[in-house]
């Protein structure tokens, strides 16, 4: 199976997910009076990735009509690095022990880690890493994104080490 073939078939999964999250969300009850609602999130989240993989699907599409599926899909070369060559599963790897993470270590703790690993990880082969910069950034994203969500949605977050 092509990428092309994997590309139509995972975005058109996803699109039918897409869909299911945007619906179901609408059941999540309230139990605060916020401005905004539970299901705000989800639908957004929902919203964006339904967006996304309706891109994702017609460009696969598009280059299926264009191949004809005539032309061999290859895998890409080995870069030689650990690393590169297995990004995308570290990243997988990444989000995983995030998520396990989560409510032991806390929000800002956690995401900051995940932020700073992540960075470090899609940073450009060959090049030194600008630790400093990636550090701070994740800093800056993971205390404004608390304030964001503490502050003006009302939706606590696990402070787990901090708290």
């Amino acid at each position: 199976m092509s990428k092309t073939d994997m590309d139509i078939i995972s975005s058109a999964l996803l699109i039918v997910v897409s869909v299911v999250v945007f619906f179901a969300s609408g059941g999540i009850v309230a139990k605060t009076n916020m401005a905004v609602g539970p299901d705000f999130f989800p639908k957004v989240v929902a919203g964006l990735l339904f967006v996304c993989c309706s891109i994702m699907l017609a460009g696969a599409v598009r280059k299926r009509v264009v191949l004809g599926g005539t032309t061999k899909e290859t895998r890409r070369p080995s870069s030689g690095s650990l690393l590169r060559d297995y990004a995308d599963w570290l990243s997988l790897l990444l989000i995983v022990a995030y998520a396990v993470s989560f409510e032991t270590l806390g929000y800002l703790v956690a995401t900051t880690l995940y932020i700073f690993m992540q960075a470090l990880l899609l940073v450009e082969h060959g090049k030194k890493p600008p630790v400093v910069m990636i550090g701070l950034a994740a800093i800056v994203t993971s205390g404004v994104t608390y304030f964001l969500f503490a502050q003006v949605f009302y939706l606590f977050l696990p402070v787990g080490l901090i708290g």
